[in-house]
């Protein structure tokens, strides 16, 4: 389990990412939840399908909004996935 605050303000670190990531590789399926199921558990799935899949941001809310259409995650989480596809699209540059 990984505790995630839904604020705005939260910082998810680059450790709660890869614990969520691992996690989620070593299973042929996996069930993220949070209280609502809108804001941190989307956030979740949608690093998942960027890191895993290779989407972009805005395919990987298209795919998550697809499964859940209520989703939202927060503005300071909206800022967390803008920042970490910079940092994938970086990092794949220089593969």
């Amino acid at each position: 389990m990984v505790a995630l605050e839904d604020s705005e303000h939260f910082a998810i670190s680059d450790a709660d990412i890869k614990q969520c990531l691992d996690f989620i590789s070593k299973r042929n399926r996996t069930i993220v939840v949070c209280t609502a199921g809108i804001s941190r558990s989307a956030t979740i799935c949608i690093v998942a399908l960027m890191q895993m899949e290779g989407d972009s941001l805005q395919e990987a809310m298209a795919k998550v909004k697809a499964a859940r259409r209520f989703i939202k995650p927060n503005p300071g989480f909206m800022r967390f996935l803008h920042e970490y596809e910079v940092r994938l699209k970086q990092t794949r540059a220089k593969l």
